[in-house]
């Protein structure tokens, strides 16, 4: 997935559609964290 996107950055990607990218990767970040929260959650 992200060799994919990098390769068509390299290609040129227009300004909204990095935007999108950027925006994608903080959801990504945002259920990455809640995940390690409940797995911290569950060893209590």
């Amino acid at each position: 997935m992200f060799t994919i996107l990098h390769t068509g950055n390299s290609l040129g990607i227009r300004k909204t559609t990095f935007r999108e990218f950027n925006s994608s990767t903080l959801a990504v970040s945002k259920i990455l964290a809640l995940e390690k929260v409940k797995s911290v959650l569950t060893l209590f």
